[in-house]
């Protein structure tokens, strides 16, 4: 993994939901990227709108697809849900994010949310995820 004075690129993001609903269960998701001292901050977000998570996973690696896909060394990389399922009822979401920094090509293992849930994962940056 890089270290924190490297940029890093992101390459795939992957993401499901786990709902007790219909098996139609989904949830929309961004990531922003938040300067390093300034997270309470509103950040630039890596997809131009929201993305949509159902429980059979979206994959998402077309360079096309991210609207920032360089992260800063040091950066805060925040994980945004909306406070509501789009559809159905979400009890767990997962997210993976691949990327590469420097010659080596690294990927952090999944970020579980439960519903209600925070929990931090640090990637040389952060990843933090918040209800927006």
């Amino acid at each position: 993994m890089g270290s924190s004075s490297t940029s890093i690129a992101l390459t795939q993001i992957n993401a499901a939901v786990m709902g007790s609903g219909s098996g139609t269960d989904q949830l929309s998701f961004n990531l922003e990227t938040r300067d390093w001292g300034a997270l309470a901050t509103t950040g630039a977000n890596i997809f131009s709108g929201s993305q949509g998570a159902p429980t059979t996973g979206i994959e998402i690696n077309a360079a096309s697809a991210f609207n920032r896909s360089i992260i800063n060394p040091k950066s805060h990389l925040v994980l945004k849900t909306g406070s509501t399922p789009v559809l159905g009822t979400v009890d767990l979401f997962t997210v993976t994010v691949y990327y590469t920094s420097g010659s080596e090509t690294s990927y952090e293992g999944n970020l579980l949310l439960e519903t209600g849930g925070i929990m931090l994962l640090e990637t040389g940056g952060m990843i933090l995820a918040e209800d927006a």
